[in-house]
């Protein structure tokens, strides 16, 4: 047994849990050197520490500033990431190796996996998610070592405290025989599942191979999705240190400079994470979309909403001195979320609510310690300093920028808290257990339509705000009389540039909405312009999509009006220039703008995708296929038999109706690592090993010979792909291959997973409803009789069938007599062959049919008759292989996909300039 590199693991786990417990109190204690003493003037708001003997300052980090704790913290920090990471090669070599003695490399990997999915095996189990999330937090604590500068200490020693606890989850330990401690990834197979009668009679029994990698995860977009989540959640933890920080060293305004940036870089990574997820669900799972309401999603999804409304609000505070309390306590919550979520995931509290979280693994105790933890230190500081927390009396105007930023962070506040509170009944439930309270409080039992009602109003509302809030932001509003306030920097009829503020840090870009305002002629930049483009615009689609849903006429006239006013926007700063005449503030300062005409993007693309999405597999026959299936199932699905073409979206024209498409199941497939496209599994047969399967003809792909006769192949077994031919009314063909994997490890161990057609104007989703049993044995109809000679066509089970030749056949045994005939069936587009053997061994005939289950045909070589040139055959039928199928045409889904990568690109163009903000006033050296 391989237990060198397990010590070696488990030894780096508690070096990594000492360290990071060491750094923290390490850079507690070095915080305070870091205080400054009160400044002889007004220095700049980051909080910069000016050169030593300014203001009565200490030295600044760098220059002796952490003192002989600040030193001793970066070294026990830079071992704590040493160890995590000697953590994450041990696991991964474990893996790589198959060393299955190991608990957690038998339960997740296997020996047919590819290095790309070994990967995914890192992170399936709890361990290794953990992992990943402590790995990134070393990676963002080692960048912070390097930029954070005078904030180091107080914010580093947030990062170490949360890198212990993180860490004690792997621990794996148990005291006083009762309380456990973390689960360890190196748990030895036989110390997790010691009652197994195996061991005790082989206490050194390994496996020869694994549990495997639950087949769903393989795929692509779980290699790349979960690290990406993953480092979103990590990312809420900076400002959340900022914050503590900034409470810790009583910089009550100065953590908002340096956390900003950190807060959009958050957001970036946490939604394009969640928007992963969604595509992998669309292309694997049969819920028919991309989001499902789902508890496990919903615990990301709030996350985010906050995480988006702290950066609005921190903003808000940085222009107008308003709301600083509100930004803390957003920060906080949203680092605090991403603990909920994590408990609600690992819990086992949503094992009935969720298809895929995570079950107990004994964990749930240390979780809510973890979680009540730092909501006390929070609580517990704010409490603290609350009344020393900057607050302003100044009212908003309805019609000033800030009012409506402030109005919009809170409707996405509100709107996470609508899908919070229901996700987490099943946690209330459990808390009134554990108290002796017997509660039966259900979650939405149609949960899609549920948070649907909600979240579209709230959809509504954030983008009519948001719209509203880019153009108050910019321009100067309307006043209450309806007139326009010029700004006092803008020259007669031109645009302003934008200008220094008083203190010569920011450029203060406000010039007015009115005449001459965009430089697009008298009156043209109005706000009755905005509104009136808005309207024609979305009037257009209204009756071009032929939106008839009252619901969705206000969200499709919002988001246009969002896409208007940020364009306006946009069009402003492309038209001017810096005060230095050199830089484009289309280049730093349209990040807002952009990012919000992503967002209205991808709510068209939501509400055209889910709300007219139209099921095309329609019954037509007017026969029910089965009934005891759903009156859903007959109505909305399409049967198709092998090789029989089935004709799909009947369309009226002048000339009458014709059928849009018409569909043939071609078969079954299958997919191997050693082969480009897909394996006919009619030419594959079975081995002992499930993995392995020989083929019975050349593999041949673009004019290269990849298999011959007989070659054994490795296969994907678990995965069946039915190829659907789509022929459209033009002639133009394409094909589609949904997928039914045999997975014990969901349900009940059939998942069908959808194939998708992509196209600028709509997707065609296509999956399998419904198969023949495969554990069912073929009922065969009464024998046919036929006698023929060489060359006769007869017709069995609707295929024509050509008596080709008859000849001596490979000899099974030590037979005298082996004849065999071969008979070709012709199907569409492909021809099939069928062999029975006549065998005479002495006195004795044995005779030998071969079938093809699939076309439904079995032949039996019944007798020869050499005198008349004739020979028996004898055929049965039985039904054809069928499935049953639905597809279903989502239009104009890909403005979702679009959208999310232009809100990605405007809230990445709005982090750098945030971050080139921040750095900039770091690096200043202001002399009182």
């Amino acid at each position: 047994m391989h237990t060198t590199i397990g010590y070696i693991g488990h030894l780096a786990v508690l070096t990594s849990f000492v360290m990071a417990a060491l750094s923290a109190f390490a850079y507690f204690k070095a915080s305070p050197l870091q205080a400054p003493l009160p400044p002889k003037g007004e220095f700049d708001e980051m909080g910069v520490t000016p050169p030593s003997g300014v203001g009565g300052l200490v030295p600044p980090l760098g220059a002796g500033g952490l003192g002989s704790w600040g030193t001793f913290a970066r070294l026990t920090f830079n071992l704590h990431a040493f160890a995590v990471f000697v953590v994450i090669a041990s696991l991964f070599f474990i893996i790589y190796q198959h060393y299955y003695e190991y608990h957690y490399a038998w339960s997740h990997s296997s020996n047919n996996l590819p290095v790309y999915y070994m990967i995914s095996c890192f992170w399936e189990g709890q361990e290794g998610s953990f992992l990943l999330w402590i790995f990134w937090h070393v990676c963002l604590g080692l960048v912070l070592m390097r930029t954070a500068k005078t904030w180091e200490a107080p914010v580093m020693a947030v990062f170490a405290a949360v890198q212990a606890f993180l860490t004690s989850m792997l621990l794996g330990i148990v005291l006083f025989g009762e309380l456990k401690i973390g689960s360890s990834p190196f748990l030895l197979l036989k110390e997790a599942m010691a009652d197994l009668p195996v061991f005790k009679l082989q206490p050194d029994f390994v496996p020869k191979d694994g549990n495997g990698l639950n087949p769903l995860l393989q795929n692509y977009w779980m290699v790349i999705h979960p690290p990406t989540l993953f480092l979103g959640f990590a990312l809420t933890l900076v400002p959340f240190a900022y914050c503590i920080a900034g409470l810790q060293q009583k910089k009550y305004k100065e953590w908002t400079k340096p956390a900003l940036a950190w807060v959009l870089l958050g957001g970036v990574v946490l939604g394009v994470g969640i928007m992963m997820g969604a595509y992998w669900a669309y292309e694997t799972l049969n819920f028919g979309g991309y989001w499902n309401w789902d508890p496990v999603e919903n615990a990301v999804y709030v996350p985010w909403l906050l995480l988006v409304a702290t950066f609005h609000v921190i903003v808000n505070y940085q222009t107008n001195k308003t709301g600083l309390k509100a930004a803390m306590l957003l920060t906080i919550s949203t680092f605090l979320s991403i603990l909920y979520a994590t408990f609600l995931t690992r819990s086992g509290v949503l094992g009935n609510a969720s298809v895929h979280s995570f079950t107990d693994l004994g964990l749930s105790g240390q979780l809510l310690i973890y979680l009540f933890a730092f909501l006390g230190i929070a609580s517990l500081y704010l409490a603290i300093n609350w009344k020393q927390i900057p607050t302003t009396d100044k009212e908003l105007s309805v019609y000033s920028k800030e009012f409506w930023v402030f109005i919009g962070a809170t409707t996405l506040c509100l709107a996470g808290f609508q899908v919070l509170i229901p996700t987490s009944i099943p946690v209330y439930n459990a808390f009134l257990g554990f108290i002796g309270i017997k509660s039966n409080l259900a979650p939405p039992s149609d949960q899609i339509a549920f948070y649907t009602k909600f979240q579209l109003w709230f959809a509504v509302a954030v983008t009519a705000i948001s719209a509203t809030a880019q153009l108050f932001w910019w321009q100067a509003p309307p006043t209450p009389k309806g007139g326009v306030t010029p700004s006092p920097l803008t020259p007669k009829g031109g645009v302003a540039p934008p200008q220094p503020s008083p203190k010569g840090r920011e450029f203060d870009f406000t010039p007015p909405l009115g005449v001459g305002g965009l430089g697009m002629g008298a009156g043209l930049g109005s706000w009755a312009n905005v509104l009136t483009l808005t309207m024609l615009l979305s009037a257009a689609l209204i009756l071009v999509a032929k939106i008839h849903n009252w619901q969705y006429i206000i969200l499709t006239t919002f988001s246009v009006y969002a896409i208007v006013s940020n364009g306006f926007v946009l069009y402003r700063l492309a038209k001017s220039k810096a005060a230095n005449g050199k830089t484009n503030p289309i280049l730093n300062l349209s990040g807002g703008a952009v990012a919000h005409i992503g967002i209205a993007l991808m709510l068209l693309g939501i509400l055209f995708s889910a709300g007219y999405s139209t099921t095309i597999s329609q019954n037509t026959t007017g026969l029910l296929y089965n009934r005891e299936f759903t009156d859903e199932m007959n109505k909305e699905n399409l049967l198709l038999f092998r090789n029989q073409p089935q004709y799909m979206k009947a369309v009226r024209t002048d000339a009458g109706s014709k059928y849009e498409y018409t569909l043939t199941y071609k078969g079954l497939r299958v997919k191997s690592a050693d082969f480009p496209t897909y394996i006919d599994k009619d030419i594959l047969q079975e081995t002992a090993n499930p993995y392995r399967m020989t083929t019975t003809e050349d593999l041949v792909y673009k004019g290269k010979t990849y298999f011959t006769k007989g070659d054994t192949l490795q296969v994907y077994h678990e995965n069946t792909y039915y190829e659907i031919e789509y022929e459209k009314a033009n002639k133009e063909k394409f094909l589609l291959y949904p997928r039914i994997q045999m997975n014990d490890k969901m349900g009940n161990g059939v998942v069908p997973s959808p194939d998708v057609s992509m196209s600028w104007k709509s997707d065609l989703y296509t999956h399998i409803t419904n198969i023949p049993d495969p554990e069912k044995e073929k009922k065969w109809a009464n024998p046919e009789t036929y006698n023929l000679t060489v060359g006769d066509t007869f017709v069995i089970n609707d295929y024509i069938a050509i008596f080709e030749s008859m000849g001596a056949g490979n000899k099974v045994d030590d037979e005298d007599v082996n004849a065999t005939a071969t008979v070709r069936l012709l199907g569409n587009n492909k021809t099939f062959t069928l062999k029975p053997a006549y065998l005479i061994k002495g006195n004795m005939v044995r005779k030998i049919a071969d079938a093809n289950e699939s076309l439904g045909v079995k032949l039996t070589l019944e007798a020869i008759n050499p005198q008349e040139g004739k020979i028996t055959f004898i055929a049965q039928t039985t039904q054809k292989d069928w499935i049953i199928l639905k597809a279903v045409e989502f239009p104009l889904i890909g403005l979702l996909w679009i959208g999310t990568l232009i809100m990605a690109m405007g809230m990445t163009m709005a982090m750098w300039r945030r971050y080139m903000e921040a750095k900039e006033a770091e690096g200043k050296k202001v002399l009182g």
